[in-house]
């Protein structure tokens, strides 16, 4: 199989190739302050500010850059795949987000790598993938 952009699947460098080809985006978010976990092909951003609409604003701009830094590469950002989780200390738990026009799917709670998260950091959803999982193995 010829492929002419990106990192090809399942090659034997891919998972070098993949990180050079990505190890920017490091650079990219430190300049915006924004704590952030890489992990394979996951980027999970950590945004924070006082007030919603200061982190709305953030994320917009940042994924934006984000958007057009995988551009650049050839690379594409899946925003289908791309989720909102707000923690917060209160009743209402929204953010919107919006890029090129589009609000980016919002939920209460995420799966991070092995853990599940909700917006109001509760261990019951957690609690109940890992119950599922230790029977679903036995």
């Amino acid at each position: 199989m010829f492929v002419k952009n990106g990192v090809p699947q399942g090659s034997i460098f891919g998972p070098f190739l993949f990180i050079i080809y990505t190890d920017c985006i490091q650079l990219l978010l430190e300049e915006h302050k924004c704590d952030f976990v890489l992990y394979v092909d996951d980027t999970t951003l950590i945004i924070q500010g006082k007030q919603i609409n200061e982190i709305e604003a953030k994320a917009t701009i940042i994924i934006s850059e984000i958007y057009n830094f995988f551009a650049s590469l050839k690379l594409a950002l899946n925003l289908d795949k791309t989720i909102c989780v707000c923690l917060l200390n209160s009743s209402n738990g929204k953010i919107y987000v919006y890029f090129n026009g589009v609000k980016l799917q919002q939920a209460g709670k995420t799966n991070f790598l092995g853990m599940v998260f909700n917006n109001h950091f509760i261990w019951s959803d957690h609690i109940k993938s890992a119950i599922s999982l230790m029977f679903a193995n036995a």
